[in-house]
């Protein structure tokens, strides 16, 4: 199996952060493994996990110039390795990544005077089972299931909030699309999940 890189930088950033608990984890980006420093918004599996800061503190002390993360980057390197040839060797049936359908409900954001809804295929970025069941994180991708739709709600109109998600829930049924979650807000768009109907 041909070894993923761990970089000194990687490191630094790592060690950087103030949080002990932050750290450097496999994660599988379209089933290849790959070694990313976690910011904290995902706690991975202990399995998935090179090393913590703690754990950089503990093994190696307080002092990281970087001559010493490269004296004691080949056992970081070997630990990736393994973590990383299990996920190759995984044959778990691969979760379906899903769609998002946005509300765009600002001037800037829309053509015209009204809002519109689309629905975006969605990235899948990794998998994995937990005790609480099954998780998948997924973000925003590329690929457009369904163009804006004009949901006849008047940009900047009061409550535009509450009326579009209503018109977008009333409108996407009939392009073949229904929304299966929360609304949500992100940035000057409103997100939910939604799936395709016969």
């Amino acid at each position: 199996m041909p070894s993923i890189d761990i970089t000194v930088s990687q490191v630094r950033r790592l060690l950087d952060t103030s949080d002990e608990d932050t750290a450097l984890y496999v994660s599988r980006h379209d089933c290849i493994p790959c070694v990313e420093v976690d910011a904290g918004a995902v706690r991975w599996p202990r399995e998935r996990i090179v090393a913590t800061r703690g754990d950089l503190l503990r093994w190696y002390g307080e002092d990281h110039p970087d001559h010493i993360i490269e004296e004691y980057l080949p056992e970081l390197q070997q630990r990736a390795d393994e973590v990383a040839a299990v996920l190759l060797a995984d044959t778990s049936a691969r979760p379906v990544a899903g769609h998002t359908a946005i509300i765009s409900t600002t001037a800037e954001t829309v053509r015209g005077e009204y809002c519109d809804v689309m629905v975006s295929e969605n990235t899948l970025h990794d998998y994995w089972q937990s005790d609480d069941g099954p998780v998948v994180i997924t973000s925003l991708g590329f690929g457009i299931a369904l163009r804006p739709v004009v949901i006849g709600v008047r940009v900047g109109e009061q409550d535009v909030r509450a009326k579009a998600e209503r018109a977008a829930a009333e409108v996407l049924p009939a392009h073949g699309w229904s929304v299966t979650g929360a609304w949500h807000l992100a940035g000057a768009s409103l997100h939910a999940p939604v799936e395709r109907v016969a």
